[in-house]
């Protein structure tokens, strides 16, 4: 069982990444690793550092979105 001053410090931690500070007092890093990996994923920090990861150029970005949409769309309509 985890202690009051523990439960205090998840209840605590803040949803967004900037100035997110993890505790891991008595707790273990690796739960700690899956805290912090769950709030990146729940911010969108993954998808934007693929997203910036290389520059696209604006006219491969639209085509790239329309190649997405037209994926979603026929996925829909049961094409795939």
């Amino acid at each position: 069982m985890h202690d009051d001053s523990e439960r205090a410090h998840r209840e605590l931690a803040p949803s967004t990444l900037s100035g997110c500070t993890v505790f891991c007092d008595g707790w273990g890093v690796e739960s700690a690793l899956r805290q912090f990996k769950k709030a990146a994923e729940k911010a969108g920090i993954n998808s934007d550092v693929r997203r910036h990861s290389h520059f696209e150029k604006p006219g491969a970005r639209r085509r790239n979105k329309s190649a997405i949409a037209r994926k979603r769309l026929d996925k829909a309509a049961g094409f795939a």
